[in-house]
Protein backbone atom coordinates (compact mmCIF):
# COMPACT_ATOMS: atom_id res chain seq x y z
CA UNK A 1 0.00 0.00 0.00
CA UNK A 2 3.14 2.37 0.87
CA UNK A 3 4.57 1.23 -2.28
CA UNK A 4 1.11 2.58 -4.59
CA UNK A 5 0.64 5.66 -2.43
CA UNK A 6 3.92 7.08 -3.80
CA UNK A 7 3.42 5.71 -7.26
CA UNK A 8 0.40 7.85 -7.58
CA UNK A 9 1.99 10.56 -5.86
CA UNK A 10 5.01 10.38 -8.53
CA UNK A 11 1.90 9.81 -11.52
CA UNK A 12 -0.13 13.02 -9.85
CA UNK A 13 3.42 15.00 -9.95
CA UNK A 14 4.72 14.10 -13.07
CA UNK A 15 0.71 14.54 -14.83
CA UNK A 16 0.75 18.39 -12.99
CA UNK A 17 -2.17 17.63 -11.32
CA UNK A 18 -2.39 19.01 -7.86
CA UNK A 19 -3.10 17.16 -4.94
CA UNK A 20 -3.70 18.46 -1.23
CA UNK A 21 -1.39 17.13 1.35
CA UNK A 22 -1.95 17.82 5.09
CA UNK A 23 1.05 18.38 7.49
CA UNK A 24 1.93 15.40 8.96
CA UNK A 25 4.12 13.99 11.81
CA UNK A 26 4.37 10.90 13.91
CA UNK A 27 2.14 10.69 17.28
CA UNK A 28 4.50 11.12 20.18
CA UNK A 29 0.74 9.65 22.82
CA UNK A 30 -0.61 7.07 20.59
CA UNK A 31 0.24 3.63 18.78
CA UNK A 32 -1.40 0.96 16.76
CA UNK A 33 -1.48 -2.66 15.71
CA UNK A 34 -0.48 -3.18 12.20
CA UNK A 35 -0.84 -6.37 10.27
CA UNK A 36 1.15 -7.39 7.01
CA UNK A 37 -0.79 -9.18 4.91
CA UNK A 38 0.50 -12.33 3.55
CA UNK A 39 -0.17 -14.03 0.16
CA UNK A 40 -2.74 -16.64 2.15
CA UNK A 41 -4.32 -13.45 3.98
CA UNK A 42 -4.31 -12.55 7.43
CA UNK A 43 -5.09 -15.19 10.83
CA UNK A 44 -8.40 -14.62 12.26
CA UNK A 45 -6.36 -13.13 15.49
CA UNK A 46 -4.48 -10.87 13.98
CA UNK A 47 -7.54 -9.65 12.13
CA UNK A 48 -9.13 -8.93 15.22
CA UNK A 49 -6.05 -6.42 16.59
CA UNK A 50 -5.79 -4.62 13.24
CA UNK A 51 -6.22 -0.96 13.82
CA UNK A 52 -6.35 -1.45 18.10
CA UNK A 53 -5.29 2.03 19.43
CA UNK A 54 -3.00 1.67 22.37
CA UNK A 55 -1.34 4.93 24.66
CA UNK A 56 2.39 5.02 24.18
CA UNK A 57 3.32 3.77 27.46
CA UNK A 58 0.83 0.88 27.30
CA UNK A 59 1.91 -2.66 26.57
CA UNK A 60 -0.22 -4.31 24.33
CA UNK A 61 -1.44 -8.23 25.78
CA UNK A 62 -0.62 -10.40 23.90
CA UNK A 63 1.88 -8.44 21.70
CA UNK A 64 3.14 -9.39 18.45
CA UNK A 65 4.18 -11.75 17.41
CA UNK A 66 0.91 -13.70 17.87
CA UNK A 67 2.23 -16.84 16.14
CA UNK A 68 5.16 -18.36 14.11
CA UNK A 69 5.62 -16.47 10.56
CA UNK A 70 3.18 -13.37 12.10
CA UNK A 71 4.63 -10.10 10.59
CA UNK A 72 2.13 -8.13 12.90
CA UNK A 73 3.78 -4.96 14.57
CA UNK A 74 2.90 -1.80 16.64
CA UNK A 75 3.72 1.32 15.08
CA UNK A 76 2.93 4.89 15.89
CA UNK A 77 0.00 6.97 14.51
CA UNK A 78 0.22 9.36 11.87
CA UNK A 79 -1.12 12.82 13.40
CA UNK A 80 -1.89 15.65 11.05
CA UNK A 81 -1.22 19.31 12.76
CA UNK A 82 -4.76 21.15 13.37
CA UNK A 83 -5.62 23.46 10.66
CA UNK A 84 -4.23 21.73 8.21
CA UNK A 85 -6.66 18.65 7.50
CA UNK A 86 -8.40 20.13 5.24
CA UNK A 87 -7.63 23.05 2.29
CA UNK A 88 -9.29 26.07 3.61
CA UNK A 89 -8.79 25.02 7.16
CA UNK A 90 -11.65 25.43 8.85
CA UNK A 91 -14.36 22.67 7.45
CA UNK A 92 -14.44 18.62 8.03
CA UNK A 93 -11.56 17.09 10.52
CA UNK A 94 -10.23 20.71 10.95
CA UNK A 95 -13.37 22.56 12.49
CA UNK A 96 -13.20 18.84 15.04
CA UNK A 97 -9.64 18.84 15.74
CA UNK A 98 -10.08 23.11 16.83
Amino acid sequence: MEHELGFTKLCLGIFGIRTFHPITGTSTRWKHWVIVISLTGPCSRCLKKQGTIYKMEEIPSPKPPLHPHCRCHISPMTSIMCGTATKDGIQGADYLLK
